[in-house]
């Protein structure tokens, strides 16, 4: 999605751009204090399959949390991990 360069962002945020390419979405329903096993299975499934990690081209990994969600049990957060 693309939007125009810091269109309406509230205080305290600031914009970035994130490079086009191919990202691995991972979603996590749960407890957030569990997201290393998130990215354990991430790292799993990279090194299974085969894409490098996304370092080798300078992108960020992103997590998106949502924060009209009440922080519960069903609580979901996505983790894009960008692939060479």
């Amino acid at each position: 999605m693309q939007v125009a360069s810091g269109a309406g962002l509230p205080d305290g945020l600031t914009a970035v751009t994130v490079p086009a390419g191919r990202y691995l979405r991972a979603v996590q329903v749960g407890d957030v204090g569990q997201i290393g096993s998130t990215y354990a299975a991430i790292q799993q499934w990279v090194e299974m399959h085969p894409h490098e990690l996304g370092p080798n081209r300078g992108a960020p990994v992103i997590e998106v949390y949502d924060t009209r969600q009440d922080v519960d049990d069903g609580y979901q957060l996505e983790v894009f991990q960008p692939l060479g």
